[in-house]
C-alpha cells in the first residue's frame, strides 16, 4: 500500500450518487475519489502531488502518490504473474501467526524452506531418468529407478516443462516422489527433488518479499505476529482466528483494508485526533466565568504556571519568566499564553513539537561548561624543548650566512619552515588530537586481534612521548614498545616463505595489508605499453611526416618524472627513461642503447643517494638483512622496530596524504649527520628528535594500512555473527524475566492478601500495630521476617511456604538480570564497526564518548527501563566500588568537536581555510589560560564571587553578567561580527543584544541571528569553529550543567540530551575513576605530607605580610651577599653552610627562606605527580601476549613455531 509519512493513507469514502446523474464531477481515478467542487478536488489532488509518499514494497520516498502507486502496481503485476499460483497458500499458513519480525530474515528462512518443495499444478521443469543395460549402449527412458544392478540409470541435462499432477511425501524429504506431466508429449513420470526445478524468475527472494509486504501484516507492537490480510484470507481459506497468546495484538493488527477518513466518526468519535493516542492537549473549555469551576474554586494554581505568563501582583517574578530552565518553541508559548488553564506540563517534547535549535530563544543564565584543551604531559614538554634547541641550532647556522644564491633563498624558505616548527613544538598543546583518538581506539577496539592488553587515553600519550631521559633512567616503554610491535606484526604474517618464492619490495610474502593504487606507476605502465605497441608498428610514412603523440607524451612525462625523482629522491626506484625515436634501428644499436639507459640510471640513482637528506633506504636494510625479513621473525628489539618503520612507510610514500609525514620520519629517524645510520642510532633518534605529534601520525599511517587487512575484517565477521546470537540470547532473557517478575509479584499478592487476613484475625493487637494495610511494590533486595510475620508464619505453613518461594523468586529475577548485563555488555564490545556519535548541539558541535561501544564496557550504560526501581547500594559494596574504581576506566572524558566544514559553510558561511585560521588563535589562547591555571594551581571548578540578584520569590538568585574576562582573541573575532563585549552588557552594532541579567533585548530577533554570532556569544570563553578542534568536559559536574543547558524542544539538542542521559551514569563512572585514578581532585596519599607544609608555609607567609610577625631578612640573601657566596665558591674559600630543614625553617626562618622553601616544595609536588604517572605507565604489562607467548611482543612473542619444531624432530 501507498504510505504517507509511514502510514496507510486515508481515503475518502464514497458519496452518494447524485440525483442528476448528468450532473459533473471531477474523479481521482487511482483512489476512486470524486468531487462536486473544483476546488475540493484541487485540495486534494495538492495533497497527492506532495512529494512525501512512499511505496511500501520497494521502500521508495520522497514520492506522489500517484508515483508511489505506480511503482507499487507494477511490482504488485510482476508478482501476480511470475510467483507460482501453487505455493501462495502453503506460504500463507507458514507466515500466519509467525513471530519472525525481520523481514529479511522471515525471506532467507522462506526461501529456505520452499526451494526444493513442490505442490500439486506447479509448473515446473523435470529432468528424465535414462536407463542404460551390459546389452545396450544407448539409454532408454525409463518412468522410475531400476532396482536391478545389471540396470544403470543416469539423469538427463534436458529439462522438459511440465505440471505436477501428484505428490507422496514420506518422513524423508528427500524421498518425497511427484508424479509429473510432460507438457506436449502427454506422458508422465515420477521424479524426485533432484529431478525437479522452478524456473529462476519465478521463485526469488525479491518476489517472496513483495508476496510478503503484499499478503500479510503485522501490529505495531513489539513481538506481534505476521497475520494475514482479509483479502488474501478469503480467497485461500485461510483462518484468521488469533490465539490465546497472541490476543493482545488482535485490536491494534491492521486488517489490510482500505481506511476511510470518516471511520472515526462511526466509532462514535468526531475526528482521529479525539483517538486516546493522539490527545490534544489544551482545548478544554472552562466550566466557570473565569477560569473557576461551578463551586466557584480556581482551575489552575497561577504558582504553577511555570513561568509562563507574568503575575502583576509581583513585578519581580517578571524578571524570573525570562529565564525558564528551557524556552519553548513560539507555537506552544502562544498557545499557553492565548489559554489561561493550559501550562507547560500539558506539553511534552515529540516528533510533532520539536523545531530548529537555532529558531528558538536563548539566555545567558544558563551556560554551557567550558571545556577543557588537551595538553601535553610533561614528558612530552621535555621531549618537545630537545627538538626545539636542535632546531634553533639549524636555525641560527642558516640565519648567520647572507642570502645571496638561489640555494640561500631555498634556505630563507627552510629557516621559515624551521621558526613554525619550533613555534608548534612550544606550543605546549598536542596538534593531531584526531589522530590520536583514532589510533587509541583502534588499538583497544581490536585489542584481542593484535595481543594487546586494554589502556587509558592518558597512558597512551605519555607513553608515546617517551623521551631520552626516561629511557636512559627508567629504560624501554613497555607500552609504547607494545604498541608499535602490534600494529607492525599486523601488517605481514610470521609465516616462513617457501624456498622457491622470489622475494622483493614489490613482491612480499605474507603481506597483510592492501596498499593504496599507485597512479602514477599505472600511468607510466600505460605509457610504457603504447611505446611498445608504436615501436612495433616500424617507422611508416605517416610517423615520418607528423609529429608522434609518443614524443609529446614522452616529454610530459619527462618533466613529471623530473619533478618526481626531485620531490620523492628514491634511489631505489627506477627513474623513467626518456623518449626514444620511433626510427626503425639495428639489434645492435639498440643494446647500445640499453647499455647507455642503464648506465645513466645508475648514475642518476648516485646522483639521487647524494641529495638525499636521510640514511633512511640504507639502515631499513642494515647489513643485508631486509625490513620485511626482520617483520617476519619479529625481530624488535634494540632499535630494529623503528628501522621496520621505515620500511613499512617506504611502501606508501608514493601517497600525497602521506608523503609529508613519511618525509619528516625519514628525516627524524635516520638523518644524514656524516654518521653511518644502524639500528642503534635510530633508537636514538626516535627518543631525541621524533615530536609526540610525528609519532602519532606515523602510527595513523600504519593503522590506516592495518585497517584494510584480512585481520580487521575477519574480526568485524565474528563480531557480526556473535551479535546475531547475542541479540537472540537477549530476546530470550526479556521474556524469561518476564516471567520471573509476574511469578514474583503472584506471590507477593498472595502473601499481602495472607497478611491482610492475618490482621484481620488478629488477637494481639500490640503485635499487628506496626502492620500497614497499603501494599508497597516488590523490593528486589529481600524481605526480613517481621515479629508479626514471624507469629504468623508459625501458625501457618502456607505463609511460610509463599515467603521462601518469594525469597527464590528474587534471587532467580537478581540471576535473570545479571545475565542480561552481560549480554548487553557484550553486545556493547561486539558493535566495533564504527564508533558511535551521540549527537549534536545547537551549534553544530558534535559530541563523542569513546567508551560507548566497541570497547569493554567498564560501567553500567544506565537508561535501562527496568520494572523495579534500583536500590541504593550497601556502605560495604560502596567502599568496594570506590576501591576498584581506579582502575576502571579508559578515557574518562567526553569530548566535544567543532563543526564540520559542511556545516560550516552552510551555516557560518566559513570556508574551510578562514575556520582553521580562528580555531588557531582561539587555542593558543585557551592554552595560556589553562597554562596560567595549571602554574597558580587554581581550581577550576571554584567559581569566583560573582555580583547575583535576588528576587525574593523562593527561586535561585539570578547572576549579574561578567564579560571582563572574555579572552582577548573572542574580543577581537565578535568585533568583526559588530559584537562588542561590555563589563556586563553585549551590544550588536552598538544596539543593546543582551542585559546585564543574560536575557536578550526584546528589540531582537533570534531567528535574524546568524550562527557565528550566536557561538561567540553563547560558548565561553572559546566558540569551537572547525572541526579540528577537540575539547572535552572531564568533571561530573560539567555533564550536569551540560544536560540543563542543552534544550530538548530543538531537533539535535533533544536527541543529543536523550543519549546523554542513557549513558551519563557510565560517563560519570568513567570521569570519577579518572579523576581518583590521576589524583586530580586531591593528592596522593605520599604527598599529603607536602601539601600539609606547603599550607604551613602559606600561613606563615601571610602572618607576615600581614604585620602580625615581624620581618626577618636573611642577610645572606642581600646582593652582595649573593656575590660573595658565588666568589667564594668558586675560590672554595668558603665552607658550605648548613641547610635548614622544613620545621627549622617555619620555626625561624626569613620571609625569604618561606617563600623560598613553598616555591620548592611546589616545585617537588609536581615532580611527584609525573613520577605517579610515569609509574602508573610503567607498571602496564601486555598480559594478552605474556599468556598466549610466554612473553611480550616486544621480545618475539608472536615469532613463528615453526624452526623450533623441526629441531625437536
Amino acid at each position: 500500500m501507498v504510505l504517507y509519512k509511514k502510514k496507510q493513507v486515508t481515503i475518502q469514502r464514497p458519496r452518494p450518487l447524485p440525483e442528476d446523474l448528468s450532473s459533473e464531477i471531477f474523479v481521482i481515478p487511482q483512489t476512486k475519489e470524486w468531487f462536486f467542487e473544483y476546488e475540493e478536488y484541487l485540495a486534494r489532488m495538492d495533497f497527492y502531488k506532495r512529494h512525501q509518499f512512499s511505496c511500501e514494497i520497494t521502500g521508495a520516498s520522497g514520492l506522489t502518490y500517484f508515483d508511489a502507486y505506480a511503482v507499487e502496481q507494477k511490482e504488485y503485476k510482476e508478482c501476480d504473474a511470475n510467483f507460482p499460483e501453487s505455493l501462495r497458500e502453503h506460504i500463507l499458513k507458514f507466515l500466519l501467526f509467525n513471530k519472525v519480525t525481520r523481514l529479511d530474515l522471515l525471506v532467507d528462512k522462506i526461501y529456505l524452506l520452499f526451494k526444493n518443495e513442490y505442490f500439486p499444478g506447479e509448473e515446473i521443469y523435470v529432468k528424465k531418468i535414462f536407463t542404460t543395460t551390459s546389452d545396450t549402449r544407448k539409454g532408454i527412458p525409463a518412468t522410475t529407478q531400476s532396482d536391478d544392478p545389471n540396470v544403470h540409470s543416469y539423469i538427463s541435462t534436458v529439462k522438459q516443462r511440465g505440471i505436477i499432477r501428484e505428490k507422496v511425501q514420506y518422513s524423508n524429504p528427500s524421498d518425497t516422489k511427484y508424479l509429473v506431466s510432460i507438457l506436449g508429449e502427454g506422458s508422465q513420470v515420477i521424479a524426485t527433488n533432484q529431478q525437479i526445478s522452478r524456473d529462476r524468475n519465478h521463485f526469488t527472494k525479491w518476489l517472496i518479499k513483495v508476496f510478503i509486504k503484499m499478503t500479510v501484516t503485522r501490529s505495531y507492537m513489539s513481538g506481534s505476529p505476521w497475520v494475514v490480510k482479509i483479502k488474501y484470507a478469503k480467497k485461500y481459506r485461510i483462518p484468521r482466528e488469533f490465539p490465546e497468546e497472541f490476543k493482545q495484538y488482535e485490536a491494534s493488527t491492521p486488517t489490510g483494508s482500505v481506511i476511510y477518513d470518516d471511520d472515526y466518526e462511526i466509532l462514535g468519535m468526531n475526528s482521529p485526533s479525539d483517538a486516546p493516542a493522539k490527545k490534544v492537549r489544551g482545548k478544554y473549555k472552562p466550566r466557570g466565568s473565569n477560569g473557576t469551576t461551578a463551586n466557584g474554586q480556581a482551575l489552575v494554581d497561577s504558582s504553577r504556571m511555570e513561568g509562563v505568563f507574568s503575575v502583576k501582583s509581583n513585578p519581580r517574578h517578571e524578571l524570573r519568566i525570562k529565564f525558564p530552565p528551557h524556552h519553548l518553541p513560539a507555537t506552544i508559548q502562544r498557545e499557553i499564553m492565548e489559554n489561561n488553564l493550559v501550562t507547560v506540563s500539558s506539553f511534552q517534547p515529540s516528533k510533532k513539537t520539536l523545531v530548529e535549535d537555532l529558531s528558538l530563544q536563548f539566555d545567558l543564565q544558563t551556560l554551557r561548561p567550558a571545556p577543557s584543551l588537551l595538553l601535553l604531559p610533561q614528558n612530552a614538554l621535555v621531549l618537545h624543548s630537545y627538538i626545539a634547541e636542535e632546531l634553533e641550532e639549524q636555525l641560527s647556522s642558516i640565519d648567520g650566512e647572507n642570502i645571496k644564491s638561489e640555494d640561500d633563498k631555498f634556505d630563507a624558505q627552510e629557516s621559515s619552515l624551521l621558526r613554525k616548527e619550533i613555534q608548534l613544538l612550544k606550543s605546549g598543546t598536542l596538534n593531531s588530537i584526531q589522530e590520536a583518538l583514532e589510533c587509541w581506539m583502534f588499538l583497544n577496539i581490536y585489542h584481542s586481534v593484535l595481543k594487546l592488553d586494554t589502556f587509558t587515553f592518558d597512558d597512551f600519550l605519555y607513553a608515546m612521548s617517551w623521551n631520552v631521559d626516561q629511557f636512559n633512567e627508567s629504560g624501554r616503554c613497555e607500552l609504547l614498545d607494545e604498541i608499535w610491535c602490534a600494529v607492525l606484526g599486523a601488517i605481514i604474517s610470521n609465516q616462513t616463505p617457501p624456498a622457491k618464492f622470489s622475494e622483493d619490495s614489490e613482491n612480499i610474502f605474507g603481506l597483510q595489508i592492501i596498499l593504496p593504487i599507485n597512479t602514477k606507476k599505472l600511468d607510466s605502465d600505460a605509457i610504457k605499453d603504447e611505446e611498445d605497441d608504436v615501436a612495433d608498428k616500424g617507422s611508416g610514412s605517416d610517423s615520418e611526416q607528423k609529429p608522434s603523440k609518443l614524443d609529446d607524451d614522452n616529454s610530459d612525462d619527462d618533466s613529471s618524472s623530473e619533478a618526481s625523482k626531485s620531490r620523492n629522491s628514491l634511489p631505489k626506484r627506477t627513474v623513467k627513461k626518456e623518449g626514444d625515436d620511433v626510427d626503425d634501428v639495428d639489434a645492435d644499436d639498440e643494446e647500445d642503447d640499453e647499455e647507455d639507459v642503464e648506465m645513466k640510471d645508475e648514475e642518476e640513482n648516485a646522483a639521487a643517494q647524494e641529495n638525499l637528506i636521510h640514511n633512511a633506504y640504507q639502515v631499513m636494510n642494515h647489513r643485508g638483512t631486509t625490513w620485511y625479513e626482520r617483520l617476519r621473525k619479529r625481530n624488535f628489539k634494540d632499535g630494529n622496530w623503528q628501522t621496520i618503520v621505515l620500511g613499512v612507510l617506504s611502501l606508501v610514500e608514493y601517497v600525497p596524504e602521506y608523503f609529508d609525514t613519511i618525509q619528516k620520519a625519514f628525516k627524524a629517524f635516520a638523518p644524514k649527520d656524516g654518521m653511518p645510520a644502524s639500528p642503534s642510532t635510530v633508537l636514538n633518534k626516535f627518543y631525541h628528535y621524533t615530536s609526540v605529534d610525528l609519532r602519532i601520525k606515523i602510527l595513523t599511517i600504519l593503522v590506516s594500512l592495518v585497517v584494510s587487512g584480512p585481520l580487521v575484517r575477519n574480526y568485524i565477521e565474528e563480531c557480526l555473527d556473535s551479535t546475531t546470537a547475542y541479540r537472540r540470547e537477549k530476546l530470550d532473557i526479556y521474556k524469561e524475566l518476564k516471567l520471573a517478575v509476574d511469578n514474583a509479584n503472584k506471590l507477593h499478592s498472595e502473601i499481602y492478601e495472607k497478611l491482610m487476613v492475618g490482621a484481620n484475625s488478629a488477637s494481639d493487637a500490640s503485635l499487628w500495630s506496626q502492620f500497614t494495610r497499603k501494599r508497597h511494590r516488590l523490593n528486589l533486595s529481600g524481605y526480613e521476617m517481621t515479629d508479626y510475620e514471624k507469629d504468623l508464619a508459625s501458625k501457618d505453613s502456607t505463609f511460610q511456604e509463599s515467603w521462601d518461594n518469594r525469597e527464590s523468586a528474587i534471587v532467580k529475577i537478581k540471576e535473570i538480570k545479571q545475565e542480561k548485563k552481560r549480554v548487553e555488555t557484550q553486545l556493547s564490545e561486539l558493535d566495533c564497526q564504527r564508533v558511535s556519535l551521540l549527537g549534536k548541539d545547537r551549534h553544530f558541535n558534535r559530541y563523542w564518548w569513546f567508551e560507548n561501544n566497541g570497547l569493554p564496557n567498564l560501567h553500567s550504560s544506565g537508561g535501562q527501563d527496568d520494572d523495579d526501581e534500583q536500590e541504593p547500594e550497601s556502605e560495604d559494596e560502596f567502599e568496594d566500588k570506590e576501591d576498584n574504581q581506579e582502575e576502571t576506566y579508559l578515557m574518562g572524558r567526553l569530548w566535544i568537536q567543532g563543526p564540520y566544514s559542511m556545516d560550516a559553510s552552510t551555516h557560518m558561511k566559513l570556508d574551510i581555510e578562514a575556520c582553521n585560521e580562528i580555531a588557531k588563535s582561539f587555542d593558543e589562547e585557551l592554552e595560556t589560560i589553562q597554562k596560567q591555571n595549571q602554574d597558580l594551581d587554581v581550581d577550576v571548578t571554584s567559581k569566583p564571587e560573582q555580583e547575583v540578584l535576588e528576587l525574593d520569590d523562593g527561586g535561585p538568585p539570578l547572576r549579574v553578567m561578567n564579560f571582563r574576562n572574555v579572552p582577548d582573541c573572542t574580543r577581537k573575532g565578535a568585533e568583526q561580527l559588530g559584537i562588542t563585549f561590555s563589563e556586563d552588557k553585549i551590544l550588536l552594532n552598538h544596539d543593546e543584544l543582551i542585559d546585564r541579567l543574560g536575557a536578550v533585548s526584546t528589540d531582537s530577533n533570534v531567528l535574524e541571528m546568524s550562527l557565528l554570532p550566536r557561538k561567540f556569544i553563547e560558548e565561553s570563553p572559546i566558540p569551537l569553529v572547525s572541526s579540528h578542534q577537540w575539547m572535552y568536559f572531564d568533571r561530573v559536574e560539567d555533564l550536569d550543567g551540560l544536560l540543563k543547558w542543552l534544550n530538548p524542544w530543538g531537533k539535535r539538542e533533544s536527541i543529543l540530551r536523550k543519549e546523554l542521559l542513557r549513558v551519563k551514569e557510565g560517563v560519570c563512572g568513567s570521569i570519577s575513576s579518572r579523576r581518583k585514578a590521576l589524583c586530580l581532585d586531591k593528592a596522593p596519599k605520599d604527598d599529603l605530607d607536602i601539601e600539609s607544609q606547603i599550607e604551613a608555609v602559606e600561613a606563615k607567609v601571610k602572618e607576615y605580610e600581614s604585620g602580625e610577625v615581624a620581618v626577618k631578612v636573611d642577610a645572606s640573601d642581600s646582593d652582595d651577599g649573593i656575590a660573595t657566596r658565588k666568589r667564594g665558591r668558586r675560590g672554595g674559600d668558603v665552607a658550605n653552610k648548613k641547610q635548614k630543614t622544613t620545621e627549622e625553617t617555619l620555626k625561624s626562618g626569613s620571609i625569604h627562606e618561606l617563600m623560598k622553601l613553598r616555591d620548592e616544595l611546589k616545585e617537588n609536588q609536581k615532580i611527584m605527580k609525573s613520577q605517579y604517572q610515569e609509574n602508573r605507565v610503567l607498571e602496564w604489562t601486555n598480559s594478552s601476549a605474556r599468556e598466549e607467548f610466554n612473553k611480550s611482543l616486544y621480545e618475539g612473542g608472536d615469532k613463528s613455531k615453526e624452526k623450533q619444531k623441526k629441531s625437536k624432530k
